[in-house]
């Protein structure tokens, strides 16, 4: 009688985890919206982009939706991460910017101009700074993406003290996205451990590429070369939704040197501030990644480090098509279903043990 007492513990120990499990995982999926915008003070005359966003989060996977309208139009850009190690983008507009096609015909070469959305993947964890959009210069997408997707993230680093700064274009022009800068941070208790505020330390100098594509470091002059504050993330006030604490603005600040007389003061390269107008604490996407609206060219660079590198592979995607997986040797991510009915084994297990100890 006594050992069966102790299974039937175990298994309710079990079921009572399995429960709390759960309800851990559903507490990490949301969505929030609303508006953003950031101002490019550095280099002048500067300009500003603004946007209206929403965020989807479900466990460690996100989207990131950003609409901006101005007199050219209305432009979109949604980047998503499944399993944190690719991301997928797509951009369009609403007035389908022309993009060339060349045609090769026997004797003949056509260039037709076609409406196509723009296509981006790539095997990296973080959104760095224009990885996503060079031409714009803007860091919208890792602006949202720090203050309201990056919980995963910092569960991973509470062993350093170093961050990549996902605002800096600099990564993104010397072709490494590795680079880290020293940074503290403070996060939210309570079920989504979000930032409250994020500083990130500037080690004294940075980095350039010189003709033959070699990386290289120069210093800052004299009186920036021992390190400065680079960049702050602030969480401007908090709110509740739902009985779930969550942050309904922030700023952000990115500075440089000074120059002639002002060169020991810093100086603000770029500014952002954003502003929380809806929050659910569900999300209500089932699949987060970019959907394909319609006829999209896609640039895919996640087989630039294989073996042998394959630097670009270009394709095409129409509406309803899903994003094309590559295999890697190793890799085979385990489902949420596969997790759970593995865990749930050693329960099932003692229900059969039960079951046939009545029997006797």
């Amino acid at each position: 009688m006594q050992p069966l007492l102790l299974l039937r513990g175990l298994f309710v120990s079990v079921l009572l985890a399995l429960l709390f499990h759960a309800s851990q995982l559903r507490a990490q999926e949301f969505e929030v919206e609303g508006l953003i915008q950031e101002h490019i003070i550095q280099p002048g005359p500067g300009w500003t982009n603004s946007a209206a966003f929403k965020v989807y989060v479900r466990d460690c996977a996100w989207l990131i939706e950003i609409t901006e309208t101005n007199s050219s139009g209305t432009k979109q850009r949604r980047v998503g991460s499944m399993d944190g190690t690719e991301m997928f983008q797509i951009t369009s507009w609403s007035n389908s910017a022309p993009l060339v096609q060349v045609t090769n015909l026997p004797g003949k070469r056509y260039l037709n101009l076609v409406h196509t959305d723009e296509g981006l993947v790539v095997s990296n964890s973080l959104p760095v700074g224009t990885i996503y959009d060079r031409t714009y210069n803007d860091a919208l997408i890792p602006h949202l993406w720090v203050m309201f997707a990056s919980q995963c993230y910092f569960k991973t680093q509470n062993v350093t003290n170093r961050l990549m700064p996902v605002y800096d274009v600099d990564p993104v022009l010397v072709d490494r996205v590795d680079l880290r800068m020293e940074a503290e941070w403070e996060l939210m208790n309570g079920k989504i451990p979000l930032p409250l505020r994020v500083v990130y330390y500037n080690p004294g100098w940075f980095y350039t590429m010189n003709t033959n594509k070699e990386v290289k470091s120069m210093d800052f002059p004299v009186p920036y070369r021992g390190g400065f504050t680079d960049a702050i993330y602030a969480v401007t006030t908090m709110t509740n939704f739902d009985g779930v604490t969550f942050p309904a603005g922030f700023t952000f600040g990115e500075f440089m040197p000074g120059s002639g007389p002002s060169r020991y003061n810093l100086r603000v390269r770029k500014t952002a501030e954003a502003v929380v107008t809806a929050f659910r604490p569900t999300c209500s996407r089932k699949d987060l990644l970019p959907e394909i609206h319609g006829t999209t060219g896609v640039q895919d660079l996640r087989l630039a480090h294989a073996t042998p590198p394959v630097a670009s592979v270009v394709y095409e995607l129409q509406k309803g098509d899903r994003w094309s997986p590559v295999p890697r040797s190793g890799h085979y991510p385990i489902g949420r279903a596969m997790f759970y009915v593995l865990l749930a084994l050693p329960s099932v297990a003692l229900i059969y043990f039960l079951f046939k100890a009545k029997q006797k």
